[in-house]
Order: C-alpha cells, then sequence, then structure tokens
C-alpha cells in the first residue's frame, strides 16, 4: 500500500519527507502521524474481518452425525460489508497522504492519472500546512460517495 510506506515515513527522519508530512514548524508536531496510527488500527481490523468463518456443532443427534456444521452466511455477509467498509476508509487515508507527499516532494508535472486524482482529493481536502491539524477523511469520503461514478472511472483508467 503505498500510504502504509507513506506512513512508515513519517517519522523516518532519514527521508526525504519531512517529519509527520507537514512542513517543518520548528517543534517536531506530529502532523500525520494521528492518521497513521489510525490507519494501522483500521488495517488490522479488516484483516482480522477476513478471517474464514467456520464453526463446527458439538452434537451428532442431527442427521446421524452428517450434518454437523452450521452455516454463518449472514454473520460472514455482515464481516464482508464491514470490511468493504473499512477499505474504503483506508483508501481515502491513503489518497489524503499521496497528496501530502505528492505536494511536499513538489513532484510535478504530474501524470495524467496521478494529476486526476491529485486535483479529486484537492477538491475536498487542502493541503495541510505547518500549526495545522491533519485533515479528516470524512470530507473525502462524503467526496467519494457523491462522486462514485467519477471516481469507478478515474480507477478504471488504469485497468
Amino acid at each position: 500500500m503505498v500510504g502504509e510506506l507513506k506512513f512508515k515515513s513519517t517519522a523516518d527522519i532519514k527521508t526525504s519527507e519531512t517529519i509527520g508530512l507537514v512542513e517543518d514548524d520548528g517543534i517536531g508536531a506530529p502532523g500525520f502521524n494521528g492518521i497513521a496510527l489510525f490507519h494501522k488500527s483500521i488495517t488490522a481490523e479488516a484483516r482480522m474481518l477476513s478471517a474464514p468463518m467456520a464453526h463446527e456443532l458439538p452434537s451428532s443427534s442431527h442427521s446421524n452425525g452428517v450434518m454437523d456444521r452450521a452455516s454463518l452466511a449472514a454473520l460472514s455477509a455482515r464481516r464482508g460489508l464491514e470490511m468493504a467498509t473499512l477499505c474504503k476508509s483506508i483508501f481515502a487515508i491513503e489518497l489524503i497522504v499521496a497528496a501530502q507527499a505528492v505536494e511536499l516532494r513538489g513532484t510535478h508535472p504530474l501524470g495524467q492519472g496521478t494529476k486526476q486524482r491529485f486535483d479529486f482529493v484537492r477538491q475536498v481536502i487542502p493541503f495541510t500546512s505547518a500549526g495545522i491539524a491533519p485533515p479528516n477523511a470524512k470530507e473525502l469520503l462524503r467526496h467519494m460517495d457523491e462522486n462514485s461514478d467519477f471516481l469507478d472511472t478515474l480507477l478504471d483508467a488504469d485497468t
């Protein structure tokens, strides 16, 4: 994941990035490091939700012990929906981090697809300067919902 790699550099003074993916403020404010912790948390939760679902009944009284499994399809479906929601949040955070890193690096010009994705994020999430609290992913999630057809087009462009 691009965001995961970017987060690993948020606290590493050996990279070309500034601490916390914000401009140097002279005091070492944490910048995006708080977002990194949230990102790691929901990524771990999504991975846990992907664990297989199975349950064996401790009874042999049903159908002579042949049918000793219970269907957990409904639970699996709910977990799948929850995982999809978490993945959408993970994607939004990674878009925000990538846009911040691109701007900090001054990487221009951007390729056509990258520029479209960058502009999509910057429509609702401005560059985070030193001393400014990192953005909340909720704005980008709302923007993604409102522009889902456009976002689908952007994501399908490279496939």
